[in-house]
């Protein structure tokens, strides 16, 4: 006869299954339920939207609060115009158990990837393109449609996105993109980083590449009609490559490498505001030497000025070993303003800045020349006036003297006029 022990224990592992069995399967059930409504209320919904079929691996639930989504991917033409690794739906059990409609409080979406090809997927951009400018009936039904499953007060991550535009000579990409979407009962709150790279190419037989790495953090409202931003770019590296050899010139180095650094710019911020009608670019208020630039939508005008306060470029940027021969002349501290308008396809365009001790150098003998300049100019899209440009290089391995010019020059038809006194 078996001990009574035995007995016990084999009751109370009865017992346990019975429970579990009673507990689990409503949490089964209401698993089920909300992988239904993934593949019915999400998936189905987006492909009818966006006309793309979309497949993926697997659907299932995990130990820690969530469903994953395995290897999603946006077919266009048997292609992938969109993938993700995984996407992970965080929802709360109680109310999943409860059987409320929205239970899903994150979604983390983790290595996406975007390829664009402006001239193969020119089609598929205008269609998404006019998604967006259509306020139409099918569009609000849509948004009503996911805001069923994605509620507005979910937090949205995005976890090492890689995005890739080409286009004819320019090709743009983004790297490590972490960014995160949160709602705060009235705008949009998003905070990211991202390692940003673009490169032009067919420019005098050579390719620039510029790579930063930058810090956004911004608000906007949920129809994206108003909102601002905050740019801070940690670094950034513009890169020269040599599609073919080059002989040396005045500016420019002989190609003797394939790729070198022209120039690194130090961190710095930029601020980041729209509308509906306009965009504005800025530096931050405290900067004292800034630019401003505005851009109307509905007109195309541009109305953009800079504003230079003892501005020394060196400063600002460290240079490769060639541009150090000029370090000089990037160590001059620069004052003034210039501003450029555009509208209606009148232009206008003023600078008025000057560099170094002026006064010193035009009025000093030429064995103590130093470096300094004036520029005083102004003009419109037919002619460009100078009233004042002096420059005065002191002693270097290339130049030395003062350059004086003050004149018009006319661009329809092309008639310079003025006075090009040069002392060396």
């Amino acid at each position: 006869m078996l001990p009574r022990s035995i007995y016990i224990q084999i009751l109370v592992f009865l017992c346990l299954i019975c429970v579990s069995t009673v507990v689990l399967k409503p949490v089964h059930t209401a698993f089920s339920r909300m992988m239904l409504q993934i593949r019915t209320n999400l998936i189905e919904r987006i492909e009818d939207y966006i006309g793309m079929e979309i497949r993926y691996s697997s659907i299932r639930p995990t130990f820690f609060g969530s469903i994953d989504i395995r290897s999603l991917k946006f077919i266009k033409d048997e292609n992938a115009f969109f993938s993700v690794n995984r996407a992970r739906f965080y929802f709360s059990l109680p109310e999943l158990l409860f059987k409320k409609k929205i239970a899903v409080h994150t979604i983390q979406v983790e290595r996406p990837v975007l390829r664009i090809d402006y001239e193969k997927d020119r089609d598929t951009l205008d269609f998404f393109s006019s998604l967006l400018k259509n306020n139409n009936e099918r569009n609000t039904e849509f948004l009503q449609q996911m805001a069923e499953f994605l509620p507005e007060q979910a937090e949205y991550r995005i976890r090492n996105c890689f995005f890739y535009f080409s286009g004819r000579e320019t090709l743009i990409s983004a790297q490590e993109m972490n960014v995160d979407f949160r709602w705060d009962g009235g705008k949009i709150i998003l905070d990211g980083r991202l390692n940003a790279e673009v490169t032009h190419s067919g420019l005098f037989d050579r390719t620039l590449i510029v790579k930063s790495g930058v810090n956004i953090n911004g608000e906007y409202l949920p129809d994206l009609r108003e909102g601002s931003a905050d740019l801070l770019f940690l670094s950034m590296a513009c890169v020269e490559q040599d599609v073919k050899r080059r002989a040396a010139s005045f500016l420019l180095p002989a190609s003797n490498s394939n790729t070198r650094t022209l120039f690194t710019l130090h961190p710095a911020g930029i601020d980041i505001t729209f509308n509906e009608k306009k965009i504005n670019l800025s530096m931050p208020p405290d900067t004292p030497s800034n630019f401003n630039v505005n851009y109307d939508f509905e007109t195309g005008g541009i109305d953009a000025q800079v504003n230079l306060n003892r501005f020394i470029l060196n400063n600002h940027a460290s240079f490769s070993d060639y541009w150090k021969n000029f370090s000089d002349l990037f160590s001059i501290p620069i004052t003034g303003t210039s501003f450029l308008k555009y509208e209606k396809k009148v232009l206008q365009y003023m600078v008025d800045f000057q560099g170094g001790d002026f006064l010193s150098a035009f009025r000093s003998g030429y064995s103590s020349i130093s470096n300094a300049f004036v520029i005083n100019a102004y003009g419109d899209k037919e002619r460009v006036v100078v009233d004042d440009f002096r420059l005065s290089i002191s002693k270097t391995d290339y130049l030395q003297g003062i350059v004086n010019f003050s004149g018009s020059m006319g661009f329809v038809p092309f008639r310079p006029f003025g006075i090009f006194p040069l002392i060396t």
